[in-house]
């Protein structure tokens, strides 16, 4: 699945400056006719990066809107860069045809510089490399075709690195002194947010209460022990925006990774989820033949800094009904899960002909208010 994500670097990390920002941008779709209520703005940030990501999303800045939206409204920048005297940079990425732009605004709002590419047009083109020696290679021995192929591809990856390093992001990379992958992809999916309604405010205290915590890398880590002794494994899955905002803010409630919280739902969900997934058999008329069957649960084996409730608490308020599904309102988060858990996954997944995707979105949705009333130990 391709990504395609856009939005505002800012530059700054003080959560003064949320509250002008989310009244710019409010006051920018209202003039553009666009509802409010439908749209919310996310801020992320992360460890050793001197910028802030903050973006729109909701009606009309999801799936691949999630970048052209914000390629179509980068002028926002500027007004926002007037409105707290900072550096801001907007931008759109998207790997699918493969094109990004960034615009640079200065502290009075004014453009500083505005880029934005294909790759096609910065691959570099190999089709007239040594013409010229196509008589002399004609008498070479073949026994060095192996090795030659083996350059070519080490040739192939270093050419593509320096085209991203020449792309917009990454020429701002270097400016800011990152890597790239943190502007292509951590802050913008693999980062836990803050995210804000843009039809009210004031929201300074909910960012500076996310700054204030522990800011965490991308979810993209390395393997590691869990008290269980299980090694972690890092794997893809996509989800709809809404359960990636609830699997993000209870992880940001609980101090824990978004993976942990995706673990924690695997193990309480258990028992229903895999009866709500029967057996695809392989021949049609032995499934005829008898009732369904169902892979037997393994036992649950949930992460120890992570209480999960049995029922949800009496007291708890009633969760909003999740929004009808859209086919392209999918997001990818790259979760760190035991290899245990992802073998269960696999072998769930493969029985009832799912995808792993589908498999641990159900787990969320059986146990979404259990995972809301979750403490830590």
């Amino acid at each position: 699945m391709s990504d395609f994500h856009g939005g505002f670097f800012v530059r700054s990390l003080d959560a003064v400056v949320a509250e002008p920002i989310r009244q710019v941008v409010a006051e920018a779709l209202r003039t553009r006719g666009i509802d409010l209520e439908r749209n919310a703005l996310t801020f992320a940030a992360r460890r050793g990066c001197p910028v802030m990501h903050v973006a729109v999303r909701g009606a009309v800045a999801d799936g691949k809107d999630y970048a052209f939206f914000h390629l179509k409204h980068a002028a926002i920048g500027g007004a926002i860069a007037r409105a707290i005297g900072c550096d801001v940079w907007a931008y759109h990425y998207e790997n699918q045809s493969g094109t990004e732009s960034v615009h640079a605004f200065g502290l009075d709002g004014m453009t500083r510089g505005s880029s934005s590419v294909s790759w096609d047009d910065l691959a570099p083109d190999d089709d007239d490399d040594d013409d010229d020696d196509d008589d002399d290679d004609d008498d070479d021995d073949d026994d060095d075709d192996d090795d030659d192929d083996d350059d070519d591809d080490d040739d192939d990856d270093d050419g593509h690195d320096r085209m991203l390093a020449a792309a917009p992001l990454g020429v701002l990379a270097t400016t800011l002194g990152v890597p790239r992958g943190w502007l292509d992809m951590d802050l913008a999916y693999d980062t836990p947010v803050v995210r804000v309604p843009l039809a009210s405010g004031p929201c300074t205290d909910a960012v500076r209460a996310y700054l204030d915590a522990p800011l965490r890398t991308a979810r993209q880590a390395p393997a590691r022990a869990h008290m269980t002794g299980e090694l972690d494994a890092a794997q893809s899955l996509y989800f709809p925006s809404w359960m990636a905002e609830e699997l993000e803010a209870i992880a940001n409630k609980l101090g824990a990774e978004t993976g942990t919280i995706v673990w924690a739902a695997w193990e309480a969900s258990k028992p229903d989820l895999y009866r709500a997934v029967p057996i695809v058999e392989a021949l049609p008329d032995a499934a005829a033949s008898h009732p369904p069957r169902f892979l037997a649960p393994p036992p649950a084996l949930p992460p120890a800094g992570v209480v999960v409730p049995r029922l949800v608490p009496v007291f708890m308020k009633a969760l909003p009904p999740p929004p009808p599904p859209a086919a392209a309102d999918k997001v990818k988060l790259t979760l760190a899960l035991p290899s245990r858990v992802l073998e269960e996954l696999k072998a769930l997944a493969t029985a009832g002909d799912r995808s792993l995707s589908w498999c641990a979105q159900k787990a969320f949705v059986l146990v979404r208010g259990r995972l809301h009333a979750a403490e830590s130990a």
